[in-house]
């Protein structure tokens, strides 16, 4: 058994390592505030309070959003996407006064953070109705992890939904998927249409208010993966139109005399409670940190992209998930692959016990793209990558890979 040599980490879509100087810095320098943001009017409360305004403008440029209120800090996707699908579902549901029969439509290679949380909330929300007024409808993918367009409107326009959820890119496959013109079909058939960045945040140039334009109701991101931020941040973007009762309503600092919130403030009334500073900021100064070399830095990754698929189609008896051309559509920085007959924990055990190299195994949290993909219950194991990553590092795992297949053929 060789020894593991120096650590390399290709688990970048799960979490981003290692992080920026200026994020641990940014956090760091919010713990040393001696207030809250609208909290009190001491000179610590006033500092927090611009550090905060400051961070959703960075924010806001990076993602080229005109009025900054309709970006909202969360605590990671997860809690951002439950915060709009259960808030719109609701809001449906509550306002069908007529009893029509409803429904959310959501893409098969849709994340639990989407999956679970509709089906929790549709049961919970039928069960306070007494019947089965609401219910989900997945389109399913094509058998290569692809969404079908044709699919998708044909779907919307017989289901009628309320809501249409998809990835913007998958965190299995790294599919880029046609946002903008899923948004323009839901736009023209008065379908609210929910996006889960998650993955695809820090990897492509996302202009959110050209996306508003074409039909974009909310798009969701975490803070830890692409956006270099750390572990608990994230960002929940509105479209002007897109009406939403808060998910979790408390404390606000402002307005303390507003107890009806039906006509919600943005973000103030999203944002209840104290907020994590800290991780704002550190968020903040991730994106900054990605912002002044992002063109530069997404070219040097494809070229890791396009290294890694063109190594993996050499090696024999593995199995790359989804389709093998780069550019039609183009790949996020992630390979999901099956060796036969060698399941995708026992590949990563090896990889990292032997060679020194961190992975991911299993379903992702995406078992539904698994099941298209025939990789159900085992899963896969995903090779994962950014801007840290160098040539070597992509070289080693491929040799390590190669190596395994080949022993174990």
């Amino acid at each position: 058994m060789k020894e593991a040599q120096a650590s390399i980490y290709l688990d970048q879509a799960a979490t981003s390592w290692p992080k920026p100087k200026a994020t641990i810095e940014a956090m760091v320098e919010a713990l040393h505030v001696s207030g809250s943001p609208s909290r009190s009017a001491h000179a610590g409360a006033r500092k927090a309070e611009r550090l905060l305004s400051n961070a959703r403008k960075t924010v806001a440029d990076f993602f080229t959003v005109g009025d900054s209120n309709n970006l909202v800090f969360v605590p990671g996707a997860t809690y951002g996407l439950n915060m709009v699908l259960r808030a719109a579902c609701e809001h449906s549901f509550r306002g069908n006064t007529k009893g029509d029969k409803l429904c959310v439509a959501y893409s098969g290679g849709e994340h639990n953070a989407v999956t679970r949380t509709l089906a929790e909330g549709v049961q919970r929300l039928n069960e306070i109705k007494g019947q089965d007024t609401l219910s989900l409808t997945e389109i399913p993918l094509k058998p290569n992890g692809q969404v079908c367009l044709a699919r998708i409107e044909g779907t919307l326009k017989s289901a009628r939904p309320i809501t249409f959820v998809c990835q913007h890119a998958s965190n299995v496959t790294g599919i880029i998927n046609p946002i903008e013109q899923i948004a323009q079909i839901c736009l023209q058939l008065g379908v609210d249409f929910i996006v889960d960045g998650s993955q695809a945040a820090g990897h492509l140039s996302v202009q959110l208010d050209r996306l508003a334009q074409t039909g974009v109701s909310a798009w969701v991101s975490s803070g830890h993966k692409g956006l270099m931020g750390p572990a608990g941040s994230g960002l929940v973007y509105l479209a002007e139109s897109f009406k939403l009762r808060p998910f979790i309503t408390g404390g606000t600092g402002g307005g303390s005399h507003i107890i009806d919130l039906s006509s919600p403030r943005r973000p103030i009334d999203y944002e209840v409670g104290t907020p994590a500073l800290s991780a704002i900021m550190g968020l903040a100064a991730g994106i900054s940190e990605i912002g002044k070399s992002f063109d530069g830095d997404i070219k040097r990754v494809d070229t890791l992209t396009s290294f890694v698929f063109d190594g993996l189609s050499d090696i024999q008896n593995v199995r790359v998930l989804g389709p093998l051309d780069l550019n039609t559509p183009r790949r996020l920085p992630l390979a999901s692959i099956v060796v036969d007959d060698i399941p995708s924990n026992e590949l990563a055990f090896l990889l990292e016990n032997q060679y020194g190299i961190a992975t991911r195994a299993g379903l992702h949290c995406a078992p539904l793209t698994h099941k298209y993909l025939g990789t159900y219950p085992d899963g896969a194991l995903r090779l994962s990558w950014n801007v840290s990553n160098t040539i070597k590092d992509i070289e080693r795992a491929l040799t390590a890979i190669k190596e395994i297949a080949k022993n174990n053929g």
